[in-house]
């Protein structure tokens, strides 16, 4: 991906053993001038029921860490 543009982070949330969110990053994607996305993962989310499930979330400064997955809440649920 080249330059400019409005970069975010590809993301996946998941649930451990005893039920805490964790997050997983994917990879990145940049918005086009159109309003799309091009999307490069790095790594493939599991299948839930035959889907593939990630959000594309602004870009962050700190890490993904399970106490950050809280912020995410709304992309949860």
């Amino acid at each position: 991906m080249g330059n400019g543009g409005t970069y975010f982070d590809a993301l996946a949330f998941r649930y451990s053993r005893n039920g805490n969110p964790f997050v997983i990053k994917l990879g990145v994607a940049k918005q086009r001038d159109d309003g799309s996305f091009s999307v490069h993962l790095d790594a493939t989310p599991a299948p839930i029921d035959g889907q593939y499930h990630f959000s594309i979330v602004p870009q962050r400064e700190r890490g993904y860490h399970g106490k950050d997955a809280d912020d995410y809440r709304e992309e949860l649920e």
